[in-house]
């Protein structure tokens, strides 16, 4: 039986067969036969910091030539809403940020956008549902006597989250030149860190922080309105699917006892683009 990376495979494939006249979409071609085995691998619970690393590695290769086609660069600032979802919602709230954009824009003859690539670093500080938790305390093994129950306290730092992110997207004109529909797909890293502090009703305690990394990936879609040839305004969502990495070396400076674990959230953002 296929898995199900390899029959998106297949279905990207006979696409891209049919559709690849440029040099571009045969880049298109070649990273999503790259992604249909980086979800087998993600699937199989195998080689996750490789994944990432080449993966990164492979996508510059391929959209460099790209970039250096491209007949206009620009930037790009926003306001982000990052809203996380599963297990992360039980613990964080819906949480705002920042984010800037390096773009290139690759255009027809006539001006009109076609492929768009770029790099992304964004910010987000998701905060805590509760930053103290209490917790019951009971110190008396023999169950002898009642002073030794009491309640401890557990406090929770915000999340702290840097991820960069490459991206390629689409532009689809819906109306000419004043407004596109930009679908796409981006894969980064993402570097989430937290502090934890436990303190028990006799004073007594411990205290440590969390610095994690994750791969993360997910399609992207947005929507651009030209408000001049340089000036434009473009809200978009995004959905990451992220990946903790590391190693399950004991002996490695690299070693994560939760390898391989898992989180997703969604993001929103209203940008102001520049092109120059």
């Amino acid at each position: 039986m296929r898995s199900s990376s390899s029959v998106a495979w297949l279905f990207a494939d006979a696409w891209f067969t049919v559709k690849a006249q440029t040099k571009t979409v045969c880049a298109v071609h070649s990273l999503v036969q790259w992604l249909a085995g980086c979800l087998e691998n993600l699937r199989q619970g195998q080689h996750l910091k490789r994944v990432v690393v080449m993966g990164t590695f492979v996508f510059v290769l391929l959209f460099l030539p790209v970039c250096s086609f491209s007949q206009d660069n620009a930037v790009r600032i926003a306001p982000t809403y990052t809203i996380p979802l599963g297990k992360l919602s039980w613990s964080y709230l819906p949480s705002p940020g920042a984010s800037v954009s390096f773009v290139y824009v690759q255009s027809h003859k006539k001006g009109v956008p076609r492929f768009i690539t770029g790099l992304t670093l964004s910010y987000t500080k998701l905060q805590p549902r509760a930053d103290t938790l209490f917790y019951v305390i009971d110190s008396d093994v023999d169950g002898l006597s009642n002073e030794s129950v009491g309640l401890g306290t557990a406090v929770f730092s915000p999340y702290k989250m840097l991820q960069f992110q490459l991206f390629i997207h689409r532009a689809i004109s819906l109306k000419k030149k004043k407004i596109f529909f930009e679908p796409g797909i981006a894969i980064g890293g993402m570097y989430g860190s937290q502090s934890f502090e436990f303190t028990t009703f006799t004073g007594g305690g411990e205290s440590y922080d969390e610095s994690v990394m994750w791969a993360t990936m997910g399609p992207q879609a947005a929507i651009e309105f030209k408000l001049s040839s340089a000036l434009s305004i473009i809200p978009s969502i995004s959905y990451s699917f992220m990946v903790q990495v590391g190693s399950n070396d004991p002996e490695s400076v690299d070693y994560n006892p939760n390898l391989g674990t898992t989180q997703h959230l969604y993001s929103t953002s209203l940008a102001l683009n520049y092109s120059f």
